[in-house]
Formats: structure tokens, sequence, C-alpha cells
């Protein structure tokens, strides 16, 4: 019965434990303000009633349940306690769950005072002190009971991960060995292994399949369902290996990467499992949730507040445009975003109509293409604010890597395969390979930007986004 509580067929499933983790704290949030009702009975009536229209004041206890699970459930979401939670041990959740109900209860606090500067009454911080432990105590257990339940059903055998080995040298021996030879399960189940060369290890067979060759790699891994990826390619072959984990992030799977002794030395391997050989874990990247909402909220008021504000401009924009060259005010080219998604992007028409009617080309410094209206509005990146409509429409943020048009995409991957990294997140406006690098004007220049792209998307953060914009605006 527990079991199906975090797995579909004994496999591990994410969203199930979510759920689980969800609909717990949902319960003990409700016990928390039963308790809480029973040391404050006129609590709600205290402080909903002065907010409440008349006909909605005998709704003040329900509505008191409601708002606050509401609330915090809310609360939790934004400090990523439904963020990965199969991933996390007992004590990795014991102080980000403090953390997140100690700032949710002050915040509540600091409405409930509602004057400045602040003044806490004696009543008011014996309401929070016994609100923070009470509700703090209850999530803190339940969430670390359910943790230990679930990683119980873990070393039983009773759940585990799809797993693949990518390898069949020595090394990919003493890994499987390792693994399966351990005295209670790691919660791994091994479907079988990807050799790089089609050659099987007759060894390695005795414990899992041979499944084919690293070129099947994608369909092994949707055939079987796969959740993480063991890679014990030989250190040496780097090519080979980045390839391999390039291809493994694009399926959105975890991978443990078996070092060589130098990452060791350098202190490059972080392990948090002490039962097994050390491996550098990859898991697919994400943005803190909190920041990935704000960042939302950022890019949408800004967004707003530069179409409201830029409205004279684009009228006289327009008018120029128009005056300059015949054709529409507005270009819109069909561009990749986020997950490979389709989306029509937006700017003021800088080239003469029917500038390529010989296929697609990229502009360069002294095109002929290019109106002279449009040389300054390229300069000075004025031909970009209508993509304030694409911030808005959800297809683009202020910050991240240039989208790019398909045919574009379709011959860097060829030279650059690594390049599926930046479908990853939303394009934007600006980014750190504009910064660093500028307008590309070859397939080889969008290559050479990507580098810097890449870097923002392992270090993608609210202060790097902030930096990125305070450098386009001290450029201009």
């Amino acid at each position: 019965m527990i079991k199906n509580l975090f797995s579909i067929n004994n496999r591990i499933n994410e969203r199930r434990v979510k759920y689980t983790f969800v609909v717990s704290d949902i319960v003990f949030i409700c016990l928390s303000h039963l308790i809480l009702l029973q040391l404050f009975p006129d609590l709600p009536l205290h402080i909903l009633n002065k907010h409440l229209p008349v006909l909605s004041k005998g709704f003040a206890i329900p509505l008191f349940f409601l708002t606050s699970t509401f609330y915090w459930v809310y609360n939790f979401y934004l400090f990523g306690a439904y963020t990965q939670s199969d991933k996390r041990s007992g004590l990795s959740i014991i102080w980000p769950s403090f953390l997140s109900v100690f700032s949710g209860s002050t915040l509540l606090l600091l409405l409930l005072i509602k004057t400045v500067p602040y003044y806490v009454s004696y009543f008011q911080f014996i309401l929070f002190i016994k609100y923070l432990s009470l509700l703090g105590g209850l999530i803190i257990i339940s969430r670390v009971i359910w943790i230990q339940l679930f990683q119980k059903q873990k070393r039983n055998g009773n759940i585990s991960y799809n797993t693949i080995l990518i390898g069949n040298n020595e090394r990919a021996l003493d890994i499987i060995k390792d693994f399966l030879g351990f005295k209670y399960n790691l919660g791994f189940k091994f479907i079988g292994y990807v050799s790089p060369n089609n050659e099987e290890n007759p060894q390695i067979n005795n414990y899992c399949k041979h499944l084919g060759n690293i070129d099947k790699l994608s369909s092994i891994i949707n055939k079987n369902e796969i959740d993480e990826a063991v890679v014990c390619l030989d250190p040496r072959n780097h090519e080979g290996i980045y390839s391999v984990i390039t291809l493994l992030k694009q399926s959105g799977i975890t991978i443990r990467l078996n070092p060589d002794i130098n990452l060791i030395i350098e202190g490059a391997v972080k392990t948090n499992t002490l039962e097994t050989l050390p491996f550098v874990t990859i898991t697919p990247f994400k943005m803190p949730v909190w920041q990935g909402v704000i960042k939302r909220v950022f890019d949408f008021s800004i967004a707003l507040l530069g179409l409201l504000f830029c409205a004279p401009i684009f009228l006289i924009l327009a008018l120029l445009i128009k005056q300059g060259s015949k054709g529409p005010i507005f270009y819109a080219q069909k561009r990749i975003g986020k997950n490979g998604k389709v989306f029509t992007i937006y700017k003021f028409r800088s080239m003469y109509i029917n500038a390529e009617e010989s296929g697609p080309s990229l502009a360069k410094e002294d095109d002929v293409r290019i109106t002279k209206l449009g040389r300054y509005m390229r300069k000075w990146r004025i031909d970009e604010l209508p993509q304030f409509i694409n911030i808005i429409l959800g297809d683009m943020s202020l910050v991240g890597p240039r989208p790019e048009r398909q045919f574009y995409i379709d011959q860097i991957t060829e030279k650059a395969p690594h390049y599926a990294h930046i479908l990853t997140v939303k394009p934007g406006i600006t980014s750190w390979g504009m910064v660093k690098f500028g307008y590309a004007q070859s397939v080889d220049e969008m290559i050479e930007r990507l580098q810097f792209d890449l870097l923002y998307l392992e270090n993608q953060t609210l202060l790097v986004d902030f930096k990125i914009i305070l450098f386009n605006v001290n450029s201009t």
C-alpha cells in the first residue's frame, strides 16, 4: 500500500511523491490550525471579520482554514519543498522546512501588526512563537517520517529507479557489482547496459542484459522509461563522455558520472551517498522556484511598463519606418523557444522588404539589405523593443539565450550538439552571450557565442540576470 504512494508498477514516480507531500502538508496545516483554535478560539474572528463583507462574517472559520492552507502550500512550493522530493534525505529537508515556516510566520506577524514602525505586543509575540513551533514542528516531523518511509521502501527493493549502465569496461563491471552487491537495495533497478562499440561484456551480462550501442541511446531511454544513467566510459575519452552527457541532458534524466582521480583530488566530486563509489551527479538544472516566480513577475512588469512608456517612441518609429522604405512596420519571424516550441518573434523592420529572397542569411556589419534607419535601430537595439509582446505572451524573458531559426539550429547542432541545452530555458531579449560577444554574423560565431550562453545556464540566478541587464543599460 505504502509503495503505491511513491511508485507506478514499482517504478519511483516523482509526481506521486510530490502529491504525497502536498496532501500530507495540507492535513498537518489543518491539524495545526485546529490546535491553534483551541488555544485562541477567537483568532479567525479577530483577524478576518474586520475585512470580510457582512454576509461573509459567518464563514470566518472556513475561510480562515481555506486561505491559510492555500498560503502555506504556496509558500512551501516557492521554497522548493515539492521539487525533487524523491531525491531528498531526512536531514536535508529540516533546515529548508524551518526556513520556509519561519519566513511565512514572520510575514503573517507583520500583516497582523499593520503598524510602522512595528511594535510587537506580548500577545502577538506568544502567538508567533506558538504558531511557529506548532506548524513548523508538525510539518518537519511529518516530512521526515514520509521520507523515511520512502527510503525504507527503496532499501527493501519495493520501489526503484529504472537505470542503465553506459560502458562495458572493467570499471563498469566494478560499479554494477558495487551497486548490486550492497547489503540493501539502493533504489536502482538496472535495466541493462549500453556499450560504446556494440561489444558485449560476458561478465556484465551476468548482472544485466546488453541493450545496444550508444548510437541507439535515445530510443533505449524512451523504450525502457529510464530515470537514471550511470556513465562509466573511459575517462580519457572526453569527447565521447561529453556527447553522451549532452544526449542524456536532453532526455531530462539524472546522470551519475564516474569521475577520474583528478576530479576527486580537485574536490569537484560531491556526494551524499556513502555506500557506493563516488559519483558526479548531474540533475536537470532548475532555477529555484521562488526565483523563477520573481523572474516571471519582473519580466511581465518591465515588459508591460516598457510598452506603455515606449508607446510614443513606437509611434515615431512607425512613421519613420514607413517614410524611409516600403513595407510593414513590424517584422514577424518564426523562432525556436523553450523545449523546441515554435513562436513568432516581433521586431521593428530594419531591412528592405524581400531581403531574404534567396534564402535565410545573417545580417553583416555593412549589409546593403539594412535600411538607413535600421542601422541606427540595430546599433541601439531599438528594433528589439516589440519583443516586450513576446515576454507578455510568455514566449521570452528579458534575459536568456537569443532564439534562433530552425534553419540555423540545424547547422549549429551538426557542429555543436550541446546547443540543445539552450532549449531548456526561455530565450531572451539579451543574454550573457550578447553581453560578451554581441551579434553573430555566421554559424561559427553563433557556436563561439554559445559558450557564454551555456555558462549562463550553469549560473542562472536573479543576481546574474540583474547584472546582465545593468551591463546592457550602462553600455547603451
